[in-house]
């Protein structure tokens, strides 16, 4: 016996939500530039992103997310820094590199904060 079929899909939506009108509007290439830049920044596609700006709506700007080179830099310092601990609990004499081990991880982490927020 064959089960009925489940709906698949998004429930529609009623008639008086549906977004069936257009608007059009002429951008110089910058302003479009700029728009989409700003779309991006947001996390919104242009269309929504025009829309909450033209009905005043509140816009959120999306966190950046951390570039490769960054995560990578971290990556090796955290490496760095889980070698010197074996090191450091072989009685080893790597305890004198744990203040530029610190200072270096402040450095990185300061740029990361600085670019990216706290």
């Amino acid at each position: 016996m064959a089960s009925p079929s489940k709906p698949t899909g998004r429930k529609k939506l009623p008639a008086d939500k549906r977004r069936t009108e257009i608007e059009r509007c002429r951008l110089t290439m910058p302003e479009k530039k700029a728009v989409r830049a700003k779309a991006a920044t947001a996390g919104l596609t242009v269309s929504e992103y025009m829309r909450r700006r033209a009905l005043d709506h509140r816009i959120e700007q999306v966190k950046a997310t951390a570039d490769a080179n960054v995560i990578s830099e971290l990556n090796k310092i955290g490496v760095n820094v889980n070698q010197f601990v074996r090191a450091t609990h072989r009685n080893s004499d790597m305890q004198i590199y744990w203040k530029e081990i610190g200072a270096e991880v402040q450095r990185v982490l300061a740029t990361v904060a600085a670019r990216y927020g706290s």
